[in-house]
């Protein structure tokens, strides 16, 4: 079967230092901001932010590159 996804899929945890969660959210809104804003993910993609249960200062993000270019330039860019 043939997937319709194009781009390259990113899962990354972070681990959070206890009293800075907020603070890294806010952080996160930064960052799909940027990457949406510099049209850096890939076409129809979504980014997802979960944080597991059991992990209390754990958050994972989810979301798909344009291609390899688009991480290139991420790497380059203090904003994102």
């Amino acid at each position: 079967m043939a997937s319709d996804l194009a781009g390259i899929p990113v899962i990354v945890t972070y681990r959070v230092r206890e009293g800075r969660e907020a603070a890294f959210r806010d952080v996160l809104g930064r960052h799909v901001r940027a990457l949406t804003r510099r049209g850096l993910l890939a076409p129809g993609s979504a980014v997802m932010h979960l944080k597991p249960v059991s992990e209390a200062r754990t958050f994972m993000e989810i979301f798909v590159w344009r291609d390899q270019a688009a991480i290139d330039a991420a790497h380059q860019d203090p904003e994102v």
